[in-house]
């Protein structure tokens, strides 16, 4: 390291013990739905391949656990911005590729968001609970 670099660290006391209690209890909370989600990835991975796999790992993941939707937005946009590049690089055949996955996730991300939007309507639309 040279003299100029600056190296910041920030230490916060038990946050990784705390981190790995939530993961922990999150597991416990939903073990049955993690056996049902790795049988069915087995049978997945075995079927269709690691590529369909991988996509079917996400989707059921965040479908399963309830994880926030926009994570997969995110995915669909970082790779739609790739495809630009990869053809500027002419390497068409990864770009394809990559347009193909942006339409798997746009995908994903539309069918939960309305499988959140179906069991939470309340809160999806910004409305309070009078209890």
């Amino acid at each position: 390291m040279e003299k100029d670099d600056i190296v910041i660290t920030i230490k916060i006391p038990g946050l990784n013990k705390s981190i790995l209690r939530s993961f922990a209890g999150w597991i416990k909370a939903k073990k049955w739905w993690l056996a049902v989600l790795v049988i069915l990835e087995v049978l997945i991975f075995w079927k269709l391949g690691i590529s369909a796999g991988l996509l079917w790992l996400v989707f059921i993941s965040f479908l399963f656990f309830e994880w926030d939707a926009r994570i997969v937005a995110f995915f669909a946009l970082v790779s739609l911005a790739c495809c630009p590049f990869l053809l500027i690089f002419k390497n068409e055949t990864l770009a394809e590729q990559m347009a193909v996955y942006a339409y798997y996730f746009l995908i994903m991300t539309v069918v939960l968001q309305i499988v959140e939007y179906w069991s939470n309507p309340k809160q999806v639309a910004g409305e309070e609970n009078d209890d």
